[in-house]
């Protein structure tokens, strides 16, 4: 794996574990996906509102979230 797809792919799992921990800990409703944006954004993550409605659509798929 090259280090451009290696860090692609460690930026999506960093995605896909902070979101699954914010709502998994009801930190934050999985309903709003802006709000988890906007904590994200306060943490220094830089991920921006579409990516984080598609990362809860494939945590959904994944069956980690309902």
């Amino acid at each position: 794996m090259r280090g451009k797809d290696r860090k692609k792919l460690s930026e999506k799992l960093e995605l896909l574990a902070s979101i699954f921990f914010l709502v998994d800990t009801r930190q934050v409703s999985q309903k709003e996906p802006s709000k988890l944006g906007e904590t994200l954004r306060r943490f220094e993550k830089p991920f921006t509102d579409e990516q984080v409605t598609q990362a809860l659509g494939e945590l959904k798929q994944y069956g980690l979230l309902r």
